[in-house]
């Protein structure tokens, strides 16, 4: 038997009720019923159809008119009915909902199946998006008619988009401000010693897949930077105690396979 202060999930799991609902006047039935037992987040109101796709079939049953998804990213709740007492853990649906994942897969769009992982990747990886406007272009995120019933918060995912947007962005930000602290320091300490490199880099087609290459390499610390769309190839300064092997992967994560071709040799 439960005690008075916990409540029981679909799956059974018994968890404890947040205080701050425990304190919740008797009277105060709206809140009782609009606040989830969990986290005490406001939930939202969302439609039988759109809990009956990402619960299991078998769970079916105990679905009605009600139900509330819970808005806390931090909380382990999904869905919630507190009149009939019935609870849904996130590890007790067949869907993933992104925000409240800690690691990936985490999807965001489910209408044109955009992944966080995607986002990161366009904005930290392939460095071409700059903003939300970008991503919506680039990945189709938010631009779906079918969030309805394929998210699971029965809600489009620009409610959420702008801050997974931000949240990259403001990592490349401080990317680029250590990176040029390292230039600074670079430039205060004096030169160092520094080692040629030759890497091959093969799959660009253009002179934007060049400047993205020497972009990246100039980056990483990489000097009097000289890609060849010809060649397929670069070559450049590095201080002695970067590793070119980190650029190449760098480089082959962005779309461009890339080797070390040659021994680099000391300036």
């Amino acid at each position: 038997m439960k005690p008075e202060n916990s409540f029981r999930s679909v799956r059974g799991k018994i968890l404890k009720v947040s205080d701050e609902y425990l304190n919740l006047p008797s009277e105060d039935y709206r809140t009782r019923m609009e606040r989830c037992p969990l986290c005490f987040n406001p939930g939202r109101r969302v439609l039988q159809v759109t809990v009956s796709n990402h619960v299991y079939p078998e769970d079916w049953k105990l679905l009605m008119d009600g139900f509330r998804f819970c808005s806390g990213n931090a909380c382990q709740m999904i869905y919630f009915n507190n009149a009939t007492a019935t609870y849904f853990l996130k590890s007790e649906i067949k869907t993933r909902f992104g925000p409240k994942e800690d690691e990936g897969p985490k999807p965001i769009c489910y209408c044109l199946s955009v992944l966080e992982e995607d986002i990161r990747y366009e904005i930290l990886k392939k460095n071409c998006c700059d903003s939300l406007q970008d991503i919506e272009e680039f990945t189709k995120a938010g631009t779906g008619k079918w969030c309805l019933t394929t998210n699971p918060s029965g809600r489009c995912c620009r409610d959420y988009l702008g801050d997974v947007v931000d949240k990259f962005l403001r990592m490349k930000e401080t990317a680029g401000v250590k990176t040029t602290l390292n230039r600074i320091r670079h430039d205060l300490d004096g030169p160092s010693a520094e080692k040629q490199v030759y890497l091959s880099v093969k799959g660009m087609t253009c002179d934007s897949c060049v400047t993205h290459v020497s972009a990246t390499i100039e980056k990483m610390g990489g000097r009097n930077v000289k890609v060849s769309l010809k060649d397929q190839d670069a070559v450049f300064l590095l201080p002695s105690d970067t590793k070119p092997d980190e650029i190449a992967v760098a480089l082959t994560e962005t779309g461009y396979e890339s080797n070390v071709v040659e021994k680099s040799r000391t300036k």
